[in-house]
């Protein structure tokens, strides 16, 4: 299994106590070119946090450019992105993500 691990850093408003929503939805889109297949355009983080009874909408994203030349995937225009899972932490008033993305298509690499 591939997996890719993006990163993102949001600034709250205020300082934080903790986040009561968070939504991941992908826009990318798959081209293909004459040396491989391309994945591009963004995963987008939207939710709710919220410090003692004030709650705070953000939004932000994440940009996605992969490549991945025809002889490291398993059968031509097999590229696709899957969001498999996501964790945070807070940090006074920041936000971080880390959105941990699956690779399908691609050829199993020898680990040695």
């Amino acid at each position: 299994m591939n997996r890719i691990i993006l990163k993102k850093e949001i600034k709250a408003k205020y300082p934080v106590e903790g986040i009561s929503l968070v939504n991941l939805e992908d826009e990318i889109e798959y081209k293909s070119s004459s040396e491989g297949m391309y994945a591009t355009g963004s995963i987008k983080i939207s939710g709710e946090y919220y410090k003692g009874v004030r709650n705070s909408k953000f939004l932000d994203e994440i940009d996605v450019d992969i490549f991945a030349p025809f002889d490291d995937l398993s059968s031509r225009n097999e590229l696709h992105i899957n969001i498999i899972d996501f964790d945070y932490k807070i940090n006074e008033d920041m936000l971080l993500f880390e959105v941990i993305l699956d690779v399908d298509g691609l050829k199993e690499m020898n680990k040695s």
